[in-house]
């Protein structure tokens, strides 16, 4: 009896586990979703007020690390025509320890359906009020050694 109890209780903080990774993926995926429709509101929701936002290229043999801003963001996603924007990704890890969440997708970056730049995003998100936000954006950019990313 003992060890069915100790079974179930591991397979609910399984369950639970599972459940958060996905309510973190929804969040992500809404971003995402958002970009694709040119829906500044849809990718606002999903961020805190004044997330950290930056972005890591190689340029010309040194290392270049630019720091964006939501509203610079949302003001050029506001303009892209619907569609033109097409960010295909695939979590590679998410790790969650209580409000905190730390995720890790590959992406392939498309402009009007043509292959643009890839890299690796980097989410740190918060649950606040029962909905995953994310506070912190990474991202690294490069031209070569892309992955091929179905929609």
């Amino acid at each position: 009896m003992r060890l069915f109890l100790i079974f179930n209780l591991a397979l609910c903080f399984s369950f639970a586990a599972k459940a958060q990774e996905e309510a973190v993926k929804l969040s992500i995926n809404q971003m995402f979703d958002g970009m694709r429709a040119s829906n500044v509101e849809m990718v606002r929701e999903v961020f805190v007020e004044e997330p950290s936002m930056f972005s890591i290229s190689l340029l010309a043999d040194s290392t270049q690390i630019s720091k964006g801003s939501l509203e610079k963001f949302l003001e050029a996603l506001g303009k892209a025509e619907r569609g033109s924007w097409d960010e295909r990704i695939s979590f590679n890890n998410i790790d969650i320890d209580g409000q905190l969440a730390s995720v890790w997708t590959n992406y392939a970056f498309y402009y009007n359906g043509e292959y643009h730049h890839c890299g690796v995003n980097s989410f740190h998100l918060v649950e606040k009020k029962g909905k995953w936000k994310i506070f912190q954006l990474a991202d690294t950019r490069r031209t070569e050694d892309c992955p091929e990313l179905g929609n």
